[in-house]
């Protein structure tokens, strides 16, 4: 099984601008060196804090926001540095499937419309085929072939964000950015949508990178997992490993946060205190140390690189399972 997709170094940073003529002050350090890969037919899940730089890592994939530098290598090219109309010609291959299924399709258009735009688009199908195909897509998602004659208003949101993932495959894409599918749906749709993902990856082949903040979603569909903070990739590894053997104070406050099913279980773990540091002017060091119950004088003066602390499980940290020794 190969890499579709392989993230190297990858940087953001947003200008800040203020006064008059609007003279860049500071940086927002959106994403700074950030790494990983997606292999083919797999779902790499992308979990962190709002603000940590998960969504921003799935827009430069698409390429509606540019690097600062770094390397996005999808099939062997690199998507930073492809020509106009190479570019255009790969998008096809690459699609996003948004959050808000309410604010992501046109209200003025037909499903029939908002499925075929694409495929127009890039000319997949002549015009006699396309009628046909977005049936065979609306069946696809769950939905009845008379569906394509409404609206948007007229679906629930779990049908919607069907809708949405309908659009996404329409192009026949090897990769697919998902971002935070199913956090503005109901706990019961929410099952319902990655229950349908799953099953379209086995019937399709498709790679995700799944983009949530949610711990228990993620374990849900994903095969592998990289943990974000401030920017930041702070932990790496398969799903189980992750969930089994975390190394990373910030991926136990995490895995702290997901509601347990038995409520006379003890919760153990770390509540984090405190606000996600400020962006624009990151704390030096370990970025997570002003949150950090294990952190000491190395974790505020020297940043962790993110190392292979065991066969497949990177961790960016100078104390890796502190948690357990202070036990």
């Amino acid at each position: 099984m190969g890499k579709i997709l392989e993230i190297k170094n990858l940087v953001k940073l947003f200008p800040v601008k203020k006064g008059l003529f609007r003279k860049t002050v500071a940086h927002v350090h959106a994403v700074d060196d950030v790494s990983f890969y997606i292999n083919e037919s797999e779902t790499f899940g992308l979990v962190g804090e709002s603000g940590c730089g998960k969504t921003t890592v799935g827009k430069l994939i698409m390429q509606l926001h540019k690097a600062d530098s770094g390397s996005i290598i999808y099939n062997g090219a690199d998507l930073c540095s492809l020509p106009k109309k190479e570019l255009s010609r790969r998008r096809s291959e690459v699609q996003i499937v948004f959050q808000d299924p309410y604010g992501s399709l046109n209200p003025r258009m037909k499903v029939a419309d908002i499925l075929s735009e694409g495929i127009r688009k890039h000319r997949l199908l002549p015009p006699d085929q396309i009628p046909a195909r977005v049936a065979e897509l609306l069946r696809l998602v769950g939905l009845h072939e008379s569906d394509a004659l409404k609206y948007p208003h007229e679906f629930s949101g779990g049908q919607r964000q069907r809708i949405a993932v309908a659009r996404a495959l329409s192009f026949n894409p090897k990769l697919v950015v998902c971002d935070e599918p199913v956090s503005a749906l109901d706990v019961s749709v929410q099952a319902q949508i990655l229950n349908l993902m799953v099953e379209l990856q086995k019937k399709l082949g498709v790679s995700y990178l799944f983009i949530a903040h949610g711990m228990a979603v993620v374990k849900h569909i994903s095969h592998r997992v990289g943990v974000m903070y401030l920017g930041k990739m702070v932990e790496l590894a398969p799903t189980d490993e992750l969930f089994d053997n975390y190394a990373h104070p910030y991926t136990q406050a995490l895995l702290s946060s997901v509601p347990v099913a038995n409520p006379r279980r003890e919760k153990t773990g770390v509540v984090l205190e405190g606000e996600i540091p400020n962006p624009i002017n990151p704390p030096s060091g370990c970025r997570f140390h002003p949150r950090c119950p294990y952190a000491d004088e190395m974790c505020r003066c020297q940043e962790p690189v993110l190392t292979e602390w065991k066969p497949d499980h990177m961790v960016a940290c100078h104390h890796p399972k502190a948690f357990e020794v202070e036990k």
